[in-house]
């Protein structure tokens, strides 16, 4: 880790009435993703939620920003604003590096966090554990106030939590210990240490397959789609298979040169898209759940908020790359034809 002071020292002594070590059962990132098509960056906004069964507090959250097969987006406008960016801690990781990372700028931190880039090409943001527990995300609540910028549209990406494990409080020291018990005890501590992390997916800036070619571009936002099906972030049999009509009406427009009934075809995928969030919160909040069905017994449509964010967002690059104003798509292939 980029931070010290998440690591802790070879246990000393403890109590038979220790308690058990913290645990983190559970953990949601949720992130919301604005386009800038001018400066052609991507502003990432991410919420960190523990779980109600977790018995610790998460004090660490990092995200995964190796690069991935693509293009590599360029670094001009990105920079380091975040209070309590480490900027000495993460040059020196940086040289540690084994892979490339994806150009990042860390925008923001929650209050009293400090961040930075990890030798294992995460950005990390750390809440130091000796500061008051108010500041670490307690089981059942949640902290927003993470923030990155990058010219690398969203994709699916790994996250880890962790919360602080201060092992001389669980564990007798190992100094104490005979030469024959000291094996288990490390495992112990190991185990410890796995059981206070938490590692999923959410959204968070990928290598895109081109900066420029709008099929291409489209071919990702397709296979992204299935991907999002796939980790239920959207769902409802019908309204797959209709973003599915919706999005190859935008391949076949491409590939007859009508760049305007392309950007009409995914301008109504996002409306879609929304109309789908919406009507999935009026569903939970009628029965109260998610995953219910209609009165045909169907699957009601629905996408998530990371789901809706990730599709949205690169559907929205593509629009961003084709012409705000063309000429009318028969009247251009009558010019094209000479009549």
């Amino acid at each position: 880790m980029f931070l010290p002071f998440l690591l802790c020292a070879a246990p000393l002594k403890s109590t038979a009435a220790s308690p058990a070590p913290p645990e983190l059962k559970g953990a949601a990132v949720g992130a919301t993703v604005a386009y800038n098509s001018i400066t052609g960056t991507f502003q990432y906004d991410y919420e960190v939620s523990n779980s109600s069964e977790s018995t610790g507090r998460i004090t660490s959250f990092s995200l995964d920003i190796t690069t991935t097969p693509g293009v590599y987006p360029p670094s001009n406008g990105l920079s380091n604003t975040a209070t309590g960016y480490l900027s000495i801690s993460s040059d020196f990781n940086a040289q540690k590096l084994t892979t490339q990372i994806l150009p990042v700028g860390i925008a923001a931190s929650p209050a009293r966090w400090n961040c930075g880039i990890d030798s294992d090409g995460t950005v990390t943001w750390a809440q130091n554990p000796l500061s008051p527990a108010g500041l670490a995300i307690a089981p059942a609540s949640s902290l927003s106030g993470y923030a990155l910028s990058s010219h690398a549209p969203p994709g699916i990406r790994r996250f880890k939590v962790e919360a602080y494990v201060d092992l001389t409080l669980y564990f007798p020291g190992i100094d104490d210990l005979p030469e024959d018990q000291i094996a288990q005890a490390v495992a112990a501590q190991n185990a410890a240490r796995a059981a206070a992390m938490f590692s999923g997916v959410t959204i968070g800036p990928v290598a895109p397959p081109s900066l420029t070619d709008v099929s291409s571009l489209l071919a990702s936002l397709i296979a992204l789609k299935h991907q999002a099906a796939g980790l239920g972030w959207l769902g409802g049999d019908e309204f797959v298979v209709e973003l599915d009509a919706r999005l190859d009406q935008a391949a076949h427009a491409l590939a007859r040169d009508k760049k305007k009934l392309a950007r009409v075809r995914l301008g109504q995928f996002i409306h879609d898209l929304s109309k789908a969030r919406e009507s999935r919160r009026e569903a939970e909040d009628r029965r109260g759940d998610r995953h219910g069905k209609d009165k045909h017994g169907r699957r009601e449509r629905f996408v998530s908020t990371t789901g809706f964010q990730l599709l949205a967002a690169n559907a929205e690059l593509i629009i961003s790359k084709l012409p705000n104003e063309v000429e009318d798509d028969d009247a251009h292939e009558r010019s094209r034809h000479g009549r």
